[in-house]
């Protein structure tokens, strides 16, 4: 089973959700250093300071991870200061924006947007980071259950999940030789603000906090649940309220009949026009 003392992990999207309560798990299992990013440094400070964490093993990295030049930037200052040598045990990814429109109604560049920072962001961090991972280190993704099947009022987000799972599924294999464990990790609702912040048709925030995601999961019991799952070396996991696992398990083992029921429901039907 992995220990995560003594390991320098780099979180994505640590502001705040799930990824603000790894943070504080992982703290108190006595990481060496933990690099906190994600678009807004004062909230990150103050995950820092919640979380008992000091310069000596916590840096904070400002970084919205959808824009390509920020990512390419700190690369740049890692390759300065650390040359080519491996020094992240692993990086976990938490970040994450979802949707509240049709896929009629939505802008392009707002659709964009959501894809470019659910998937396109994680694939070139990846991609620029990936020397700089030892052997036998990991990637934790925090993906979605609809990363297992689509919702209206979702696409972008439902793409930019399925997405994920394809890219790490291959990458997986290709890593085999040097023992980077992979884990993808499918929560249903966390009792988050993931719908408030999601994005309707013209780009604004929802702002508002949906009945499905008030009554979800605890981020801090989803912090556990993922951690572990990493520790265990999970290759995937499921995880959420029985709604969650009951749409999960129809989709996969009575498709037709999810699709019946999905069809006949009204499924937040106060979304058709957000």
């Amino acid at each position: 089973m992995r220990s995560f003392q003594k390991n320098t992990i780099w979180i994505i999207g640590a502001s705040s959700g799930i990824g603000e309560q790894i943070v504080y798990q992982l703290a108190k299992e006595d990481a060496i250093c933990l690099i906190l990013s994600s678009r807004d440094p004062n909230k990150l400070v103050k995950v820092a300071e919640n979380a008992k964490l000091t310069s000596k093993n916590c840096q904070i990295v400002a970084l919205d991870i959808a824009t390509t030049s920020q990512v390419e930037e700190i690369y740049n200052r890692v390759l300065q200061e650390n040359g080519n040598n491996p020094f992240l045990d692993g990086i976990i990814f938490c970040q994450g924006v979802s949707q509240r429109a049709s896929f009629q109604e939505i802008r392009w560049e707002v659709f964009c947007r959501i894809v470019n920072t659910n998937f396109y962001g994680a694939v070139f961090f990846v991609k620029k980071f990936l020397p700089f991972l030892k052997q036998g280190s990991f990637i934790g993704v925090v993906s979605s259950v609809q990363a297992k099947f689509g919702l209206p009022y979702r696409t972008a987000y439902a793409a930019s999940k399925h997405a994920l799972h394809g890219f790490f599924d291959s990458l997986r294999y290709e890593l085999l030789p040097r023992g980077i464990q992979i884990t993808l990790a499918c929560p249903g609702y966390v009792r988050t603000g993931f719908s408030q912040n999601a994005l309707t048709a013209d780009g604004m925030l929802y702002a508002r906090s949906d009945l499905s995601q008030q009554n979800g999961v605890s981020p801090q019991k989803a912090a556990q649940i993922i951690l572990r799952a990493i520790r265990r070396r999970k290759r995937e996991i499921v995880f959420g309220g029985a709604k969650e696992r009951a749409a999960y398990w129809l989709s996969r083992f009575f498709p037709s009949l999810f699709y019946k029921i999905l069809s006949c429901s009204q499924f937040e039907s106060t979304n058709r026009k957000a």
